[in-house]
């Protein structure tokens, strides 16, 4: 039996235990409200749509592109379902409330501003990650993908600046685990097929003329990676690897209907069944003539064979991204990884190499009225632009720009990848799959 004393030390334990209780069962509810909100983000920014802030309108024309129109403040469902490459559930969230606000916002650099992720239509490997930028037709045409991973097929996805919208042919689908760059040669978008999905008996080139559907040129012979392209007028030249990691190149003198192999490919490119990458060559153009960068040197093409490029000194490393500007060719080191990128930039000016060091990787380069501008990063999560008037004159710092977040509740930056420049604004391509614009005022 239960002693007096004891039974009121027993209703004060009580009374206490309940308060513990109902505080414990706020702290739990705080705790699960914080989960659902993180749970939120995490599914707005995971879903299979091509953005988390924008909806797709389907479009009846064959060669008419479909257009991603961007939320306002307050989105709402799309009256159609977003086509995707593979079955996904939405989720619409409303704004938070204030007592619901415990994400922090990242803030952006002034004139900043974030136009979405592009890519983020599949969710294996880094699919949406951009690695070129490349202006055509007055649209920012945008390369991604994963050939780690295998994340194809590949949309050829665009941003048109005209509209504010992202927009891609949904009758079109690059057959390729990713696309890496892009190259415009006499006002035609070329697009080497970087990995392709299908057999290895042809390698794959896409071609995009103004006014037209795109092209896919299956005529490669047995091209299993296709790393670059260029042409000069009916002169085409392609690089890549075969099925056994020997280097290929291949040419065409029809604009890129059909294709030969050229039996020096091994030889000036290499031979790695391990890792077909130690292959990788580049091309760029200069002057009106191909060059070609590989692991033997730097090459310039004549009517029948390569010869050895004039002062062209590549400091054994093959070239990525280049832009032609006053005379000179403004040549990108390829790298894999941005941390593997070079820390300079190189020019060449058809009989002499110089190399201009920034101490920092050094990612793009392209040009904006008459300027030349360069991509680096001393960090992820940091751009730094330099811009150069004149070959004669010295770069300049132009902006310094901090990156926004992708994940607010994963801070973890991102890289800078892929710089273009339209109309007065720069836009930039993240590793995360951003794409960023930033205005810029001289």
């Amino acid at each position: 039996m239960m002693h007096a004393r004891q039974g009121w030390v027993f209703l004060l334990v009580l009374a206490f235990c309940s308060g513990l209780l109902a505080g414990c069962q706020q702290q739990l509810d705080e705790i699960d409200l914080q989960t659902r909100v993180a749970w939120a983000v995490e599914t707005l920014y995971a879903g299979l749509s091509p953005t988390p802030a924008l909806l797709h309108t389907r479009t009846p024309s064959l060669a008419a592109p479909s257009i991603l129109v961007e939320f306002s403040s307050s989105p709402t469902p799309s009256p159609s379902p977003i086509p995707s490459l593979a079955a996904s559930a939405t989720w619409t969230a409303g704004p938070p409330s204030p007592a619901e606000t415990a994400i922090p916002t990242p803030q952006l650099d002034e004139g900043l501003v974030s136009l979405g992720v592009p890519g983020n239509y599949q969710l294996l490997g880094s699919h949406a990650r951009i690695t070129d930028l490349q202006v055509w037709q007055g649209r920012i045409y945008i390369a991604h993908g994963d050939w780690t991973q295998n994340t194809g097929p590949v949309r050829a996805l665009a941003y048109d600046p005209a509209v504010g919208a992202f927009i891609w042919d949904e009758n079109f689908l690059f057959d390729e685990e990713q696309v890496e760059i892009l190259r415009v040669a006499d006002d035609n978008l070329l697009v080497p097929g970087g990995d392709g999905l299908e057999s290895w008996e042809f390698g794959n080139l896409y071609l995009g003329q103004p006014g037209q559907a795109w092209r896919k040129l299956r005529s490669l012979p047995g091209g299993v990676h296709v790393w670059d392209v260029a042409a000069a007028g009916n002169q085409w030249a392609a690089v890549g690897s075969g099925e056994v990691g020997e280097g290929r190149i291949w040419l065409s003198e029809d604009g890129g209907a059909t294709w030969n192999l050229d039996p020096t490919g091994p030889e000036l490119l290499g031979v790695d069944g391990e890792n077909p990458l130690n292959t990788h060559a580049g091309l760029f153009r200069l002057n009106g003539q191909v060059y070609l960068s590989a692991a033997s040197g730097c090459w310039q093409k004549d009517q029948h064979s390569w010869q050895p490029a004039a002062g062209c000194d590549l400091a054994d490393r093959t070239i990525h991204k280049y832009v032609e500007w006053g005379g000179v060719a403004a040549l990108v080191p390829y790298f894999s990884r941005p941390v593997d990128a070079a820390n300079y930039l190189v020019m060449y000016n058809g009989t002499v190499t110089w190399e201009i060091e920034f101490g920092q990787p050094v990612l793009d380069v392209t040009n904006l009225e008459g300027h030349l501008l360069v991509l680096t990063s001393p960090a992820a999560g940091q751009a730094q632009i330099f811009s150069l008037d004149s070959p004669a004159a010295e770069f300049r710092l132009l902006q310094e720009l901090n990156l926004p977040l992708l994940y607010p509740l994963k801070p973890f930056a991102a890289w800078p990848l892929a710089l273009e420049a339209w109309d007065g604004s720069l836009y930039l391509g993240l590793q995360d799959g951003q794409l960023l614009r930033y205005r810029l005022y001289y």
